[in-house]
């Protein structure tokens, strides 16, 4: 009997510490939520590829979403009701206005659209947008929505590969990703979902890792396989964007520093080569963001049929000398390491991005005060009896892939010359300026090597095979295409050749 009144007096301890419970719930979303969307608006503009995927910078979406589920199972009242009832029609309007923002506003749209959906979702009465939601046409969309998020980017992305031009439709776009959907969605997703294919659901998640494993291992082999090497005169439709490293063979991409792949002790080493012995020929010291990484094998031709030695280490985002991004400390170190070795004789090319991916394109801001630097580098080099060459800008395509493009229809990948000269005359005039103040500093011309001025249009192929693997980056065969262009420059420039 004396027990009892401990038993009952516990109870309402217990009941008070639901509210509790449930305030330090809400408050740690809030809290993990709000970091989750800060760090997402902070990294959106350098890192989109991070702010995207990475599941603590959308945390804050699904972080709305117990937010939402929370307050409409904990409060009701008519006066919420009605406000509900008058604010969703307008975040349903202000949700469809979002897909016309423009992609540069992304970061700021997408919390403005969650923002709007959690709205909407509050307002579970009969009001309405409600009831037009609940209407069967937009309740099966959101049943077969998961499979049409599995789907649209394959249609989207494929269809520029398979389609020749006349065929790349949006209306068939759409109806393919919707009849994939709709077939997924019944033949798969909902048999897969209601399938018993254990006896615990603990056995069902370890079955769905383990599966997830081993098709992460295996993408993660097919996506690192070394494509082979391409020879100058091969007749190809496609050939690789880069090559293993020479001698050595490991991966391109040892020679690419940036967060994703820093820069360790051995990089330097593992990214020269010295001139073939006997060659007498000096060494080039290639430096620059991924505009100097697309020139790898022609470098790699001119060690080999010249006996030149060759450093190429990229900095992908990151110019030399640096821009508007401020100094990046790996390619200092890296470069400081060069001014160590450098000899009287010795090249050194920097390339870099010099016009915007936009239409109509025009010259990056940043150029400008990148001549500067340009300008201080020539002089420190002259100071060594050094070369310095700055590659100028090649033509610019539209196209973000050029398996887009189909060599019997090419008139739909090329560009307008008149197009591109508006933008790399400007250009090409402070790089030339540049080499009439400085002895030491010669100027190599892409543009005019790819789409001489006698030409009406540029072109990503030569006719028979691609040059380029994307808007402005060379594949392996258009980079040793320039290697004989190139030679005669050196020569011209006074370089001896053996």
């Amino acid at each position: 009997e004396s027990r009892e009144p401990r038993a009952e007096s516990r109870e309402p301890r217990a009941e008070s510490r639901e509210p509790r419970r449930a305030g330090i719930l809400v408050a740690s979303i809030v809290l993990l939520s709000g970091l989750s969307l800060f760090s997402f608006l902070r990294l959106y503009s350098d890192h989109q590829a991070a702010a995207f995927y990475l599941m603590p910078m959308r945390f804050w979406e699904l972080g709305t979403g117990v937010l939402v589920y929370l307050a409409s199972t904990t409060f009701s009242s008519v006066r919420l009701s009605r406000i509900l009832a008058f604010l969703s029609p307008v975040a349903l309007a202000g949700l469809l206005l979002c897909f016309l923002i423009p992609m540069d506003y992304a970061a700021w749209s997408t919390p403005v659209a969650v923002g709007l959906t959690a709205l909407l979702l509050l307002d579970s009465g009969q009001h309405f947008c409600a009831r037009a939601l609940s209407l069967p046409p937009f309740v099966y969309i959101g049943k077969i929505s998961y499979s049409l998020y599995l789907w649209h980017w394959p249609v989207i992305a494929l269809g520029p590969l398979v389609l020749s031009a006349s065929w790349r439709l949006s209306i068939l776009y759409v109806a393919t990703m919707s009849l994939a959907a709709v077939l997924s969605y019944h033949l798969i997703e909902r048999p897969m979902r209601m399938a018993n294919w254990s006896s615990s659901k603990a056995q069902d998640i370890a079955m769905a890792f383990a599966c997830s494993f081993l098709l992460g291992v295996g993408a993660f082999l097919l996506l690192n396989v070394e494509q082979p090497a391409v020879e100058q005169d091969a007749v190809v439709l496609h050939a690789a964007e880069a090559l293993p490293i020479l001698y050595s063979g490991l991966p391109n991409d040892t020679c690419a520093v940036d967060e994703r792949r820093p820069l360790t002790p051995d990089t330097f080493e593992q990214c020269t080569i010295a001139p073939l012995p006997g060659s007498g020929m000096p060494m080039i010291w290639a430096m620059g963001d991924s505009h100097i990484g697309h020139l790898q094998a022609m470098l790699y031709e001119l060690h080999q049929q010249k006996g030149f030695g060759v450093h190429l280490t990229v900095t992908p985002s990151n110019v030399f000398p640096h821009g508007w991004r401020g100094e990046y400390p790996p390619r200092q170190e890296l470069f400081e390491k060069v001014l160590e070795k450098l000899e009287p004789g010795d090249i050194v090319l920097i390339a870099r991005f010099y016009l915007t991916r936009t239409n109509p394109t025009t010259p990056h801001a940043d150029i400008p005060p990148w001549i500067d630097r340009v300008s201080s580098l020539a002089k420190e080099l002259e100071k060594r009896d050094v070369m310095l060459v700055v590659t100028g800008p090649p033509p610019t395509f539209t196209f973000a892939d050029v398996r887009e493009c189909d060599l019997a229809e090419r008139e739909n990948c090329a560009v307008a010359r008149a197009e591109l000269v508006p933008a790399i005359d400007p250009v090409m005039k402070q790089l030339y300026a540049l080499q009439n103040e400085h002895n030491n500093l010669r100027v190599f011309e892409l543009f005019a090597q790819l789409c001489p001025p006698a030409d009406k249009y540029c072109y990503p192929d030569d006719g028979v095979s691609f040059l380029f693997h994307d808007r402005d980056h060379f594949n392996v065969l258009g980079s040793k295409r320039l290697t004989e262009p190139f030679i005669k420059f050196l020569q011209s420039a006074g370089v001896p050749m053996r």
